[in-house]
Formats: structure tokens, sequence, C-alpha cells
């Protein structure tokens, strides 16, 4: 099954850390009646692989969850 449309843009903005985000989004997800999977996690690239194993962490082996970093950062030498 797949969402074709998505009705309103949820935002969680309580959280202090990225550990409360996702715990307090998948509360906000609930309330709404919203599937937590599948789910896409978009994060600043160095950051982008704590997120997805802290979601992980949170959700069934079986979910659904695709892991993409919106840019990559370039460095001056």
């Amino acid at each position: 099954e797949r969402l074709e449309t998505v009705p309103r843009l949820l935002v969680e903005n309580q959280s202090t850390n990225g550990g409360e985000n996702i715990a307090w989004s998948l509360q906000l997800l609930e309330k709404q009646g919203l599937p937590s999977s599948p789910i896409v996690v978009l994060q600043y690239p160095p950051l982008q692989l704590r997120a997805e194993a802290t979601l992980r962490r949170h959700l069934p082996p079986s979910a659904e969850i695709y892991s993409y970093a919106p840019f990559v950062p370039e460095f001056n030498s």
C-alpha cells in the first residue's frame, strides 16, 4: 500500500535532541492515526547514521526505513 497524498505537515518542535525527536515524532504519528512504516529519515549527513540507528531502536525489525541525506557538505581545505 502506498500513501499517495499527505493531508498536512506534522511538526514535532518540542524535542531538544535527536532521540527525543524520533520518539515524540512517532507518538505524533500514532496520535494522528498515521502509520510509522514506511518512513523516511532526512538528516544532516554527519548525523544520518545515528538518526537511522535511533529510529531502528523504536520500530520493529520489519519496519521499512529509507535513510537519505539531502546534501553532501563540501569542506574547504
